[in-house]
């Protein structure tokens, strides 16, 4: 199970699939840490809001790269900011 979680309620799924499914569970981290202003989808100015509306703009990811290769299933979640 691999996941992206900025608020923590896509990490509860993936935890719970994981369990369900016996998985290994892997977390994807950006590499700059979500802040509430980030996450203010009423602000258009927001960083939230900038990766959302312009496929050129995405966080940089901090975690460490992982091999899948042994892996014969992956479920992949990750945030709808809105």
């Amino acid at each position: 199970m691999v996941y992206f979680s900025a608020t923590g309620t896509t990490k509860g799924v993936a935890e719970k699939i994981a369990a369900t499914e016996n998985a290994d569970i892997y977390e994807i981290l950006a590499a700059e840490p979500y802040t509430d202003a980030d996450l203010d989808w009423n602000d258009s100015d927001s960083r939230t809001t900038k990766e959302q509306n312009d496929k050129s703009v995405r966080p940089e990811i901090g975690s460490e790269d992982i091999d899948l290769s042994g892996y014969a299933k992956i479920y992949i979640g990750y945030p709808i900011w809105w």
